[in-house]
C-alpha cells in the first residue's frame, strides 16, 4: 500500500511541477503499455535491498562522462561542485562523480591505483575533500571496471578489490561506479559480488552502482550487494536510446527498494540531442521508475535543470530555444543553421514535409505513453493530432 500512495506522489508531483502534458483526447494509443507493469509490479513487495544505510531513496548528482568523456580534469570536476552545491545542493543533488580516465595508465609500485598526474595533479583526496567542504556539504564518487581493463582501457579493478576499496576508503570516496570493461568473460556474480565484500570490509561506506549493462539479470543478485544495478547498455543523447531504455527498465522495476535501485542510466538532460520538451518527458520517465537521477551534462547546469524543473525556472537562467534538424536528431548536438547565417539553404519542400512528420510522430508517441499515465489528471492539453500538411 504504501509503495502504490508513494508512486501515485510521484507522478501528482511530475504534474504539478508541469514536467509533462498528457494528449489530448483525440490520440489513441497505440504504444504498448510499459507502465501498467510499473504501477501493478512496482507496489508489490520484493526482498529487502542492501542494508548498509546508504541510497534510501534514488541517489542524485551528476557525472562527467557525457559531458567530457576522457578530456576530464579537476578543475572540471571542482567547477560542477560549485554549481551543483549553490544551485541545486538543497534539492538533493549531492554526487560529484568522476567517470572513467581519472587514473594513471598503470599502479605504483605497491599495486595501488593512482591519479593521472598532469590532470589531477592535486591527487583524488584532496579533490574529495573539496567537493565534501561545498556548501551543503556534497558527496563525491570515482570510477573502475570489474575487469583488468577499464572501458578507456586503463587499470581495472579485477583481482585488485581489496587493495582498490581500502584505497577509495583513504580517499575518502562516497561513490562507486564499477563498470563491466575488461571482465574476462568471468560471472558478474563473482566479480560483483567480490567487490561488494572488499567495500564492505573497507572501514567506509561506500555508494555501490553495480553496472554490468543488465545483460546477466542484476536484478535477480545485485539487490542483494549494491546500492542500485545498471539495468540497459549506455544510453545514447537520441529519444529513440530514452524510450528504449524505458522498456527494458519498467519490467525490473519492481525489484527497486531502499537501499538498491534500478538504474535506467544516467539522464541526456542538456547534452544538446533532445527537445526541450523530450527533456521534460525523460526526467519525468525516470522518476516513475525510480531510477538514479545522475546528469552528465557540462556546467550550464542552472540553463540545463530549468528544463527539468518547473518550480524553479523563475530562478534560473533563460531557456535558449534551438531549432533542429529531425534528420539527424540521433547525432549529439546536430543543429539546423538558423535564417541568416553563413550555409543556410532552404530545404526542398518534400524534406520539410518529412522534418515535420517526424516531429508530429514523436510528440504524438510522447503524449500517447504519457496518456496512460496521467489519465484524469485536469492540465494543460495540447493539440498535436493533425498531422503536418501546410504546403511549403
Amino acid at each position: 500500500m504504501a509503495s502504490r500512495v508513494t508512486l501515485g506522489l510521484v507522478v501528482t508531483t511530475s504534474y504539478n511541477l508541469g514536467l509533462t502534458h498528457p494528449p489530448p483526447r483525440c490520440c489513441k494509443s497505440t504504444l504498448p503499455m510499459l507502465f501498467l507493469s510499473v504501477l501493478v509490479l512496482g507496489a508489490l513487495r520484493v526482498a529487502d535491498g542492501l542494508q548498509n544505510g546508504l541510497a534510501r531513496t534514488p541517489p542524485m548528482g551528476w557525472s562527467s562522462w557525457n559531458a567530457y568523456g576522457c578530456d576530464v580534469d579537476e578543475s572540471k570536476i571542482r567547477a560542477t561542485a560549485d554549481v551543483l552545491a549553490s544551485r541545486f545542493g538543497a534539492a538533493g543533488y549531492l554526487f560529484v562523480n568522476t567517470d572513467d580516465c581519472w587514473q594513471s595508465d598503470a599502479r605504483d609500485a605497491d599495486g595501488r591505483l593512482q591519479a593521472n598526474a598532469s590532470t589531477f595533479s592535486s591527487g583524488i583526496q584532496a579533490l574529495a575533500e573539496y567537493v565534501h567542504e561545498r556548501e551543503p556539504p556534497l558527496l563525491f564518487g570515482i570510477y573502475s571496471s570489474a575487469g583488468t581493463k577499464t572501458c578507456a582501457g586503463l587499470p581495472g579493478s579485477l583481482g585488485h578489490e581489496a587493495v582498490d576499496a581500502v584505497t577509495f576508503a583513504e580517499w575518502r570516496v562516497d561513490f562507486l561506479k564499477y563498470d563491466n570493461c575488461g571482465n574476462q568473460r568471468l560471472s558478474a556474480v563473482q566479480r560483483y559480488g567480490t567487490m561488494a565484500a572488499a567495500l564492505s570490509s573497507s572501514g567506509r561506506a561506500i555508494n555501490y552502482a553495480v553496472c554490468d549493462w543488465g545483460v546477466e539479470s542484476p536484478e535477480q543478485w545485485a539487490p542483494a550487494i549494491a546500492n542500485s544495478w545498471r539495468t540497459s547498455i549506455d544510453i545514447r543523447p537520441s529519444w529513440t536510446s530514452v524510450l528504449a531504455n524505458v522498456e527494458v527498465t519498467a519490467p525490473v522495476a519492481r525489484f527497486s527498494q531502499p537501499g538498491a535501485w534500478a538504474d535506467a542510466d544516467a539522464l541526456e538532460i542538456g547534452n544538446g540531442a533532445l527537445t526541450p520538451a523530450e527533456e521534460r518527458s525523460h526526467f519525468a520517465l525516470w522518476v516513475l521508475l525510480k531510477s538514479p537521477l545522475i546528469l552528465r551534462c557540462a556546467t550550464r547546469l542552472p540553463v540545463i535543470l530549468s528544463r527539468a524543473f518547473a518550480d524553479t525556472a523563475s530562478q534560473l537562467q533563460p531557456e535558449r530555444t534551438e531549432q533542429r534538424d529531425y534528420r539527424h536528431a540521433d547525432q549529439p548536438g546536430h543543429h539546423r543553421n538558423q535564417p541568416g547565417q553563413p550555409g543556410c539553404r532552404r530545404a526542398p519542400c518534400g524534406v520539410q514535409l518529412r522534418r515535420q512528420l517526424v516531429l508530429f510522430r514523436r510528440r504524438r508517441a510522447h503524449h500517447q505513453l504519457l496518456r496512460r499515465l496521467g489519465a484524469g489528471h485536469a492540465v494543460q492539453r495540447r493539440a498535436v493530432c493533425a498531422p503536418p500538411t501546410r504546403p511549403c
